[in-house]
């Protein structure tokens, strides 16, 4: 039981892109005070990338288990300074949902 536990702590995933690094830090600073561990990545990637590889962007990452939460965080966050941003995250799995029910769903013989 405990060893499921360890195993589930130790996957991250992605709830944030942020624009700028400095909202990404003021994000991370949010969810480290609602008690979510929360890290910035690819931080020195974009530093070092961004110019020849736009595609890199930072991230938010927290441990999968906190996501829910630390979503919700960030929206209140938002919602408070007046914003109502989209999560780049549900757009993209929108817009994802909407290529696969375009592409047919097998190869029929023609």
């Amino acid at each position: 039981m405990a060893e499921e536990r360890h195993a589930e702590e130790r996957y991250i995933t992605t709830i944030f892109f942020p624009e700028t690094e400095w909202q990404g830090d003021l994000i991370v600073q949010e969810l480290e005070d609602a008690g979510i561990e929360a890290y910035l990545a690819n931080r020195s990637s974009v530093a070092a990338w961004s110019d020849v590889m736009p595609l890199v962007k930072l991230e938010v990452v927290v441990p999968e288990k906190d996501a829910e939460k630390a979503r919700q965080i960030i929206d209140d966050f938002f919602k408070a300074k007046g914003l109502i941003p989209e999560s780049e995250l549900e757009v993209e799995a929108e817009q994802a949902a909407e290529v696969t029910q375009d592409e047919p769903a097998s190869n029929e013989n023609k």
